[in-house]
Protein backbone atom coordinates (compact mmCIF):
# COMPACT_ATOMS: atom_id res chain seq x y z
CA UNK A 1 0.00 0.00 0.00
CA UNK A 2 1.01 3.95 -0.41
CA UNK A 3 -0.46 6.64 0.75
CA UNK A 4 -1.24 8.98 -1.90
CA UNK A 5 -2.43 12.72 -2.19
CA UNK A 6 -5.44 13.01 -3.55
CA UNK A 7 -5.97 16.85 -4.13
CA UNK A 8 -6.33 16.54 -7.61
CA UNK A 9 -8.19 13.14 -7.88
CA UNK A 10 -11.62 13.56 -9.12
CA UNK A 11 -13.83 11.04 -7.56
CA UNK A 12 -16.19 9.10 -10.19
CA UNK A 13 -19.57 10.15 -9.87
CA UNK A 14 -21.35 6.87 -9.29
CA UNK A 15 -18.47 7.12 -5.95
CA UNK A 16 -19.84 10.69 -5.15
CA UNK A 17 -23.43 9.05 -3.20
CA UNK A 18 -24.79 9.69 -0.04
CA UNK A 19 -22.14 7.03 0.86
CA UNK A 20 -18.84 8.29 0.22
CA UNK A 21 -19.18 11.87 0.36
CA UNK A 22 -17.63 11.77 3.71
CA UNK A 23 -14.33 10.59 2.05
CA UNK A 24 -14.65 13.25 -1.44
CA UNK A 25 -12.88 15.74 0.06
CA UNK A 26 -10.20 14.09 2.12
CA UNK A 27 -6.93 14.71 0.63
CA UNK A 28 -5.15 11.74 1.09
CA UNK A 29 -5.56 7.90 0.02
CA UNK A 30 -3.93 4.60 0.07
CA UNK A 31 -3.50 3.00 -3.46
CA UNK A 32 -2.56 -0.55 -3.67
CA UNK A 33 -0.94 -1.58 -7.00
CA UNK A 34 -1.02 -5.60 -7.76
CA UNK A 35 0.87 -6.92 -10.61
CA UNK A 36 0.15 -8.53 -13.89
CA UNK A 37 1.22 -11.56 -12.07
CA UNK A 38 -1.74 -11.37 -9.89
CA UNK A 39 -4.44 -9.65 -12.35
CA UNK A 40 -7.20 -12.16 -11.67
CA UNK A 41 -6.67 -12.09 -7.65
CA UNK A 42 -6.93 -8.45 -7.81
CA UNK A 43 -10.00 -8.09 -10.17
CA UNK A 44 -11.63 -11.01 -7.94
CA UNK A 45 -10.71 -8.68 -5.03
CA UNK A 46 -12.49 -5.94 -6.70
CA UNK A 47 -15.71 -7.75 -7.00
CA UNK A 48 -15.58 -8.63 -3.21
CA UNK A 49 -15.26 -5.05 -2.02
CA UNK A 50 -17.40 -3.93 -4.63
CA UNK A 51 -20.06 -6.01 -3.07
CA UNK A 52 -18.81 -4.85 0.67
CA UNK A 53 -19.19 -1.16 -0.38
CA UNK A 54 -23.05 -1.86 -2.11
CA UNK A 55 -24.29 -3.41 1.38
CA UNK A 56 -22.57 -1.01 4.03
CA UNK A 57 -26.13 1.25 4.05
CA UNK A 58 -29.66 -0.15 4.00
CA UNK A 59 -32.73 2.13 3.43
CA UNK A 60 -34.96 1.63 5.98
CA UNK A 61 -37.79 3.94 8.39
CA UNK A 62 -36.67 5.97 11.19
CA UNK A 63 -39.39 6.79 13.89
CA UNK A 64 -40.90 9.67 12.02
CA UNK A 65 -41.49 7.02 8.86
CA UNK A 66 -39.11 8.84 6.93
CA UNK A 67 -37.21 6.34 4.71
CA UNK A 68 -33.48 6.75 4.97
CA UNK A 69 -30.29 4.93 4.57
CA UNK A 70 -28.62 3.46 7.66
CA UNK A 71 -25.00 2.56 8.00
CA UNK A 72 -24.86 -1.38 9.20
CA UNK A 73 -22.49 -1.14 12.48
CA UNK A 74 -20.12 -3.29 11.22
CA UNK A 75 -19.23 -1.92 7.96
CA UNK A 76 -17.02 0.97 9.04
CA UNK A 77 -14.75 -1.29 10.47
CA UNK A 78 -14.11 -3.02 6.87
CA UNK A 79 -11.68 -1.19 4.31
CA UNK A 80 -13.55 0.78 1.70
CA UNK A 81 -12.85 0.80 -2.00
CA UNK A 82 -12.77 4.02 -3.36
CA UNK A 83 -11.98 3.73 -6.85
CA UNK A 84 -9.66 1.03 -9.17
CA UNK A 85 -7.93 1.63 -12.41
CA UNK A 86 -5.72 -0.19 -14.70
CA UNK A 87 -2.28 0.98 -16.07
CA UNK A 88 -0.10 -0.93 -18.48
CA UNK A 89 3.09 -2.58 -17.22
CA UNK A 90 7.07 -2.35 -18.84
CA UNK A 91 6.11 -5.36 -20.84
CA UNK A 92 3.71 -6.07 -23.91
CA UNK A 93 0.48 -7.11 -22.39
CA UNK A 94 1.31 -6.61 -18.86
CA UNK A 95 -1.40 -4.83 -17.32
CA UNK A 96 -1.44 -3.66 -13.44
CA UNK A 97 -4.60 -3.41 -11.57
CA UNK A 98 -4.84 -0.48 -9.15
CA UNK A 99 -6.70 -0.08 -6.48
CA UNK A 100 -7.69 3.36 -4.19
CA UNK A 101 -8.56 3.04 -0.83
CA UNK A 102 -9.67 4.94 2.63
CA UNK A 103 -5.91 5.79 4.20
CA UNK A 104 -6.01 3.71 7.20
CA UNK A 105 -3.08 3.73 10.28
CA UNK A 106 -0.76 1.18 10.68
CA UNK A 107 -1.61 -3.00 10.83
CA UNK A 108 -1.61 -4.88 13.94
CA UNK A 109 1.44 -7.07 13.21
CA UNK A 110 3.55 -3.15 13.21
CA UNK A 111 1.48 -2.64 16.01
CA UNK A 112 2.28 -5.79 18.22
CA UNK A 113 6.30 -5.04 17.34
CA UNK A 114 6.45 -1.43 18.63
CA UNK A 115 4.57 -2.55 21.89
CA UNK A 116 7.31 -5.41 21.81
CA UNK A 117 10.04 -3.09 21.27
CA UNK A 118 9.01 -0.33 23.63
CA UNK A 119 7.85 -2.40 26.94
CA UNK A 120 11.00 -4.56 26.29
CA UNK A 121 12.96 -1.56 27.22
CA UNK A 122 10.23 -0.38 29.78
CA UNK A 123 9.52 -3.24 32.67
CA UNK A 124 9.85 -6.71 30.62
CA UNK A 125 6.20 -6.71 29.87
CA UNK A 126 5.61 -7.72 26.41
CA UNK A 127 2.51 -6.84 24.37
CA UNK A 128 -0.49 -4.93 23.80
CA UNK A 129 -2.45 -3.54 26.69
CA UNK A 130 -5.55 -5.39 27.25
CA UNK A 131 -7.50 -2.28 27.15
CA UNK A 132 -5.96 -1.74 23.64
CA UNK A 133 -6.95 -5.50 22.49
CA UNK A 134 -10.03 -5.42 23.75
CA UNK A 135 -10.86 -2.26 21.29
CA UNK A 136 -9.36 -4.11 18.33
CA UNK A 137 -11.28 -7.55 19.11
CA UNK A 138 -14.42 -6.01 18.81
CA UNK A 139 -13.67 -3.99 16.11
CA UNK A 140 -12.58 -7.01 13.86
CA UNK A 141 -15.56 -9.34 15.27
CA UNK A 142 -18.03 -6.04 14.35
CA UNK A 143 -16.59 -6.32 10.73
CA UNK A 144 -16.91 -9.95 10.71
CA UNK A 145 -20.65 -10.02 11.44
CA UNK A 146 -21.19 -7.67 8.87
CA UNK A 147 -19.44 -9.33 6.17
CA UNK A 148 -20.86 -13.00 7.25
CA UNK A 149 -24.51 -11.75 7.76
CA UNK A 150 -25.02 -8.82 5.16
CA UNK A 151 -22.21 -9.50 2.58
CA UNK A 152 -22.53 -13.45 2.77
CA UNK A 153 -18.53 -13.43 2.90
CA UNK A 154 -16.21 -15.21 4.87
CA UNK A 155 -13.06 -13.75 5.31
CA UNK A 156 -10.47 -16.56 4.06
CA UNK A 157 -7.19 -14.48 4.99
CA UNK A 158 -7.68 -13.17 8.91
CA UNK A 159 -4.10 -12.38 10.36
CA UNK A 160 -2.41 -9.08 12.07
CA UNK A 161 -1.37 -7.74 8.80
CA UNK A 162 -4.70 -7.68 7.26
CA UNK A 163 -5.87 -5.43 10.53
CA UNK A 164 -5.51 -2.19 10.10
CA UNK A 165 -6.28 0.70 13.02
Amino acid sequence: MWLINNEEYVFPLFLLSSFLRPFSDRKYAALKVCSAKYGTTAKDEILLLEKVRKRAYKSSRNRHGVSEFVEHPGARHVIRLLDYFSTRGRFKGDEHICMVFEPLGENLLNLLDRYRRHNRRRDGLKGIPIEVVKIIAKQVLKGLVYLHEECDLVHTDLKPENIRK
